[in-house]
């Protein structure tokens, strides 16, 4: 075990396992790690988060029998119009771990016919119980712009959900 002592005049000595200390930096996210014995620190500086968005918002957004499918490889932040029924939400290229949640939104262009159902599939397999929608009820859809939400989680254990949540009819 590779112990080093530090020793500040005024101060109890202080000594660090070094094969147990890791720091990491990526973009403007920093975050470090620190344990020694029994204790363990997690510091995270976040300085700006982006996202990128796909599309125009007058972009037409397509669906193949009443699937729409988000490629997010492409972008978190969808934006067309979507002028049709959602029946299954399909997300394809989910970087999911465990332990993992990505968010996912939908800046549509609404048409009042609408509907936002709530089956889909992250990845190719279904997600039981679909979307969960707030008080189990999916958004209705407006003739202006509809604001949808989508975070999908994967715990620990490997069960993802998705959880959706719709702002509509911003004018």
């Amino acid at each position: 075990m590779a112990l080093r002592r530090y020793q500040h005049k005024f101060l109890q000595p202080l000594e660090i396992d070094q094969e147990r200390v890791s720091s990491s930096v990526t973009n403007n996210l920093s975050t470090t790690n620190l344990t020694a014995d029994t204790s363990s620190v997690t510091q995270t500086n976040l300085t700006r988060v982006t996202e990128k968005a796909v599309n125009q918002f007058n972009s037409v957004l397509n669906s193949i029998n009443g699937t729409f499918t988000i490629d997010v490889s492409l972008g978190t932040v969808i934006l067309g119009d979507l002028d049709f029924s959602v029946i299954t939400w399909a997300f394809t290229n989910v970087p999911i771990q465990n332990g993992v949640a990505v968010t996912v939104t939908v800046i549509n262009d609404g048409d009042a016919s609408a509907i936002y159902g709530d089956a889909c599939t992250v990845n190719g397999v279904s997600i039981s119980g679909g979307v969960k929608w707030p008080s189990g009820t999916q958004p209705v859809a407006s003739n202006n712009y509809d604001i949808l939400s989508f975070t999908i989680v994967r715990d620990a254990s490997g069960v993802v959900n998705v959880f959706g949540s719709g702002n509509t009819n911003f004018s």
